[in-house]
């Protein structure tokens, strides 16, 4: 079994039409941005170059919408200019590049936000944590959209996107119909734990000292800023749509259990 996306030959893809390629570091303490770069982008050309000499083709790059930017007052397209803010970003921008310009299969960027599901960990699980808690929390009236994917959407736009591939290169931005506020998305947690919301407000500006104390400047930043994705284009183009919300993901996973 591969242990490190760089040790790919096209011995490893021989024999396969479609690659999907999800591997990737995010920033955390103990990862340094050498590390992030050297997955994220020098792991992306190897990889690429890999399906290339394998025949492969079509490559599918699951990028981030933090390739574009952490925070927008308006929705963002596939078309929206790039600004990455972070390391993580930066390197999902400049594995876009690369793939953008490199000759090889046809390629398919498919940008997401932060995903949620079973199993899920990083930003998403910490709200949920956050959501669980016993206690009132100074979070409501906040009216931040941004939007979520549930990896069950994902998994059928990744489908609908291997059944009908581009022609080139094409980028798809793939996302829940809803966006949500942190208000809502606590909301819909403790209700589906069969719990009030218990959630009062603070003003803003109290809101973002507290949480700066707690989580930090920059996870307190994405917490509370806008970020919507526009997924109109990739609807219209693969005759597909996000069939789960997450009151309805919540809810179903609260009578399972």
């Amino acid at each position: 079994m591969l242990q490190d996306i760089n040790d790919v030959t096209s011995a490893h893809l021989a024999s396969h039409d479609t690659v999907v390629h999800l591997a990737a570091v995010a920033h955390t303490h103990a990862t340094s941005d050498d590390d992030i770069w050297r997955c994220n982008v020098d792991g992306t050309r190897k990889l690429h170059r890999a399906a290339l000499e394998a025949g492969v083709g079509h490559f599918i790059f699951i990028s981030s919408i933090k390739a574009l930017a952490e925070s927008s007052d308006m929705p963002l397209t596939p078309d929206s200019m790039l600004a990455p803010e972070d390391v993580y970003g930066r390197s999902k921008h400049a594995a876009e590049t690369y793939l953008a310009e490199a000759n090889g299969p046809a390629t398919s960027i498919v940008r997401i936000p932060l995903v949620y599901g079973d199993g899920v960990k990083g930003n998403f699980h910490t709200l949920e944590r956050v959501a669980k808690l016993p206690l009132p929390l100074p979070f409501g009236g906040l009216t931040n959209k941004r939007s979520y994917v549930c990896v069950d959407n994902l998994c059928g736009a990744i489908e609908a996107i291997i059944r009908k591939p581009p022609e080139g290169y094409r980028v798809f931005h793939v996302a829940d119909r809803e966006t949500l506020s942190i208000t809502e998305v606590l909301t819909i947690v403790r209700n589906a734990a069969g719990r009030s919301p218990s959630l009062f407000r603070l003003p803003l500006p109290l809101l973002t000292i507290l949480c700066e104390l707690v989580l930090g400047r920059d996870r307190t930043f994405k917490l509370l800023g806008k970020l919507e994705m526009d997924i109109r284009e990739t609807t219209r183009t693969l005759d597909w749509q996000p069939s789960i919300t997450m009151s309805r993901y919540f809810d179903a996973r609260s009578k399972s259990n």
